[in-house]
């Protein structure tokens, strides 16, 4: 049986953005309005958060994406997230630099 992707290694619920980029999981964001699907890095997505000082608890942070196609057009419409494993998509946000990623994991393991 496969292991859910919201949990971790020991069967407890990823709670924010950190916990999931620690776990190299993927956030799959789905517009329910034009069915736009963007495959975000949870690292460089709770960087986006860190650096703008939002919270990145879940599910609080997944209604912060919105649709950028929608918006264009004019629309906010707020995106439907789930925790994948699935391979990014090409275009991220930035990702961290290696010694701010380096002082999380150490955090992290100790």
């Amino acid at each position: 049986m496969a292991p859910a992707d919201d949990l971790t290694h020991i069967g407890q619920r990823l709670s924010c953005l950190q916990l999931c980029a620690l776990y190299r999981r993927t956030i799959t964001a789905t517009c329910p309005a034009c069915g736009d699907v963007r495959r975000l890095d949870a690292v460089a997505l709770w960087w986006l958060f860190e650096r703008r000082g939002w919270d990145d608890r879940l599910p609080g942070a997944f209604r912060r994406l919105t649709c950028q196609p929608c918006r264009d057009n004019g629309r906010k419409v707020h995106r439907r997230a789930e925790i994948t494993r699935d391979v990014p998509d090409l275009d991220q946000p930035p990702y961290p630099d290696q010694r701010t990623w380096r002082r999380i994991v150490s955090r992290y393991r100790s």
